[in-house]
């Protein structure tokens, strides 16, 4: 049988305050152009259908049409809630949806949903777990220690009992541990998020939702499919002026978006592959003086139907630069600075590979790239007591 794995559409999400709608419903027609091509028979939505709770009236409307168009084709699918979605409104009219093989997560009462599938190799469970945290977890299994994100599925899944005879999928939702993540993500500070990826080892296949550049998360099994769009300059392609001609260096490249397809086979035997897709909109950083910036619109044309984040190098802000930039490129979303007041170049590019520095002597250097000044001795003194304070 052949899957489609996606997840983490944010249907709603605006972006420095442009609406991605009709990027978001380009996208998604090209992935029912996918699904066709590919012969899916099931489509797995690994959470974060909308990006926020209380969704918007577009938002739904689009959501609604894709439904429909799934259906249309007579297409299997599941869905579970993201850490954006809503669990109640996620599994409004299960029942109903059902109907016409739409599953949808209900909200988490201590057990783990599943739907039974079959073709020509046998039966395949499709279990749908949304997201979930230590407190859902603790409420059903109240004599149990429940501390981690790992300890809440371990033992949710666990408590679970598979056909280990059939092939079963897991849809779900949460930060595997070692994955990597981009800037658009909610995570949770010093990454108590994270999961151990063995908790999922019981799984033939588990259709991870939740970071946003499709990867392994471990295991060859354990996959993100990434989100269909980029929804933060860290997944764009940087161009970088170089030189006195103004040439452009960089990643040529950002994160490259599609739509995972698995080929499920006998037990056993998996076909993971990724069909690109492409954006009605790509976006780029532009990283270089004003000047060349507005050159290279002008000369070449190129990034006028992008979504652009320029970084300007100048020293002195540039009168209305926002303004006069945004007319060479429509699609300008932020514009800042990269220089010695701003500070965002936080290297310490003075110390040479092997040197041994004393903590002082390697805080004065910190302090004079970063405030273009030495230390004055009020400061030595005071750094000299602290340190002595740290190491009794």
């Amino acid at each position: 049988m052949k899957f489609a794995h996606l997840s983490d559409l944010h249907l709603g999400k605006r972006l420095h305050q442009f609406s991605l709608m009709e990027d978001q419903r380009y996208i998604l027609q090209q992935a029912l152009t996918v699904f066709e091509t590919e012969k899916v028979e099931s489509v797995l939505i690994a959470g974060d259908v909308f990006d926020k709770v209380h969704a918007s009236g577009e938002a739904i409307a689009l959501f609604d049409w894709f439904l429909e168009e799934l259906v249309k084709r007579r297409l299997t699918v599941f869905i579970i809630s993201g850490n954006h979605d809503s669990p109640e409104r996620i599994a409004f009219g299960k029942a109903l949806l059902a109907l016409g093989k739409v599953y949808v997560s209900p909200v988490f009462r201590g057990d783990v949903v599943s739907v039974t599938l079959s073709d020509a190799y046998g039966e395949i469970d499709v279990y749908l777990l949304p997201f979930l945290k230590p407190v859902h977890a603790r409420y059903y299994y109240p004599e149990a220690r429940i501390d981690t994100y790992t300890e809440a599925l371990a033992l949710v899944l666990k408590d679970y009992p598979l056909h280990r005879e059939r092939r079963n999928i897991l849809v779900a939702h949460q930060f595997v541990a070692g994955a990597q993540r981009s800037d658009s993500e909610e995570i949770a500070i010093g990454g108590l998020e994270q999961v151990d990826s063995r908790v999922f080892e019981a799984f033939d296949y588990v259709a991870l939702g939740h970071l946003h550049r499709p990867q392994r998360a471990g295991d060859a099994r354990f996959r993100y499919c990434g989100s269909p769009l980029a929804y933060s300059f860290s997944e764009a392609p940087c161009v970088e002026q170089e030189g006195e001609k103004g040439e452009t260096s960089g990643s040529p490249t950002g994160v490259e978006k599609s739509v995972t397809i698995l080929d499920m086979r006998e037990k056993g035997d998996l076909r993971i592959s990724t069909i690109p897709l492409k954006p009605l909109h790509d976006m780029a950083v532009l990283r270089g003086s004003f000047v060349w910036m507005t050159q290279e619109a002008s000369l070449t044309g190129r990034y006028k139907d992008s979504y652009v984040k320029a970084v300007l190098l100048e020293e002195e802000d540039i009168p209305h630069g926002f303004a006069r930039l945004a007319d060479k490129y429509p699609g300008l979303m932020q514009m800042e600075y990269d220089n010695a007041r701003t500070g965002k170049r936080r290297e310490l590019t003075h110390v040479r590979p092997g040197e041994r520095l004393l903590p002082e002597d390697l805080f004065e250097r910190f302090y004079r790239e970063m405030n273009h000044r030495p230390m004055d001795e009020r400061q030595h003194r005071y750094l000299r007591e602290k340190i002595e304070h740290i190491w009794r």
